[in-house]
């Protein structure tokens, strides 16, 4: 006579069953991790072209400021007709070629003059002095191109410049 076994008590194969559940499931997890740090790559490439094109930008937009302090371009009232401003033409080279490492194009704007002498700048009874503010607008955009597409950043800066 054969000697019956109950279901219960027989638990040959049992530990093959878990250890392909335990496989099955490390192996899940380890896709899910692996597509976590691929994408992890992406974003932190991402933020590195965007931070690249700021800084090309922030460069370019210090050369601008450097003009406006240093050389700054003329401004005739004739050139002051437009309500957008004035795009400067008569810039040194460095803001119309600007250097080869520096990946971004750069513009000088006039926005406004201030006929009108700066506050405490009266120098006679009048109050008038023949200084007046002339405020301009440089603008940079940078750029940082890579296989995935290209970062662009565009900064502005309003500086005024008291003349006579």
């Amino acid at each position: 006579m054969l000697k019956s076994e109950s279901v219960s008590t027989n638990q040959k194969g049992l530990a093959m069953i878990l250890v392909v559940s335990l496989i099955g499931l490390l192996s899940v997890i380890g896709v899910w991790l692996i597509q976590e740090s691929g994408l992890s790559h992406r974003m932190t490439s991402a933020m590195v072209r965007s931070q690249s094109a700021f800084n090309q930008a922030e460069g370019g937009l210090q050369l601008g400021i450097r003009c406006v302090k240093k050389e700054p371009p003329y401004v005739g009232i004739n050139e002051l007709r437009s309500d957008n401003g004035t795009k400067m033409t008569d810039v040194p080279d460095y803001i119309q070629t600007p250097p080869t490492h520096l990946h971004a194009s750069l513009e000088i704007w006039c926005v406004d003059v201030d006929t009108s002498p700066p506050p405490g700048w009266g120098m006679n009874k009048q109050a008038y002095s023949g200084y007046y503010t002339v405020y301009y607008r440089p603008e940079s955009e940078g750029t940082a191109a890579s296989r995935k597409g290209t970062a662009r950043t565009r900064l502005y800066s309003l500086t005024g410049l008291v003349t006579r």
